[in-house]
């Protein structure tokens, strides 16, 4: 756990805030091996903070409609969204739709999870 991470829960502690989300981004074997850890991270932490009232979940999502994806080449969107089940990128929207719903009352018994948003693509 970084530092910044554990002043984070440290702060959540002290404010009596509920519920913390972790977004994993996409890339290879280096953020293969740390999105793993993320992932690891959540559910780790989601458990040893469980009986503190704090839900602590992760959010992976694939390829995300952005700028910085609006500014690739096409055919790379192309390939990579050709890998995704659904042929789409996701969009900010649903991102933020699913990041509104971990952090409110209704999910409230989950914590230590990985939400996936990779359109049926998940790897891990």
């Amino acid at each position: 756990m970084t530092m910044d991470a554990f002043f984070s829960l440290h702060r959540l502690l002290e404010r009596k805030e509920t519920q913390s989300v972790t977004v994993i981004t996409y890339g290879m074997c280096a953020y293969s091996t740390s999105k793993a850890g993320v992932i690891g991270l959540a559910k780790s932490a989601g458990k040893e903070y469980a009986e503190t009232n704090i839900t602590i979940n992760a959010l992976a999502p694939a390829v995300i409609r952005t700028a910085m994806v609006e500014g690739m080449e096409p055919a790379q969107v192309k390939y990579m969204t050709d890998k995704i089940p659904m042929k789409r990128c996701g969009q900010l929207e649903e991102i933020a739709a699913t990041i509104a719903f971990i952090v409110s009352k209704e999910a409230s018994f989950n914590t230590g999870f990985c939400f996936d948003l990779t359109g049926g693509r998940a790897v891990y």
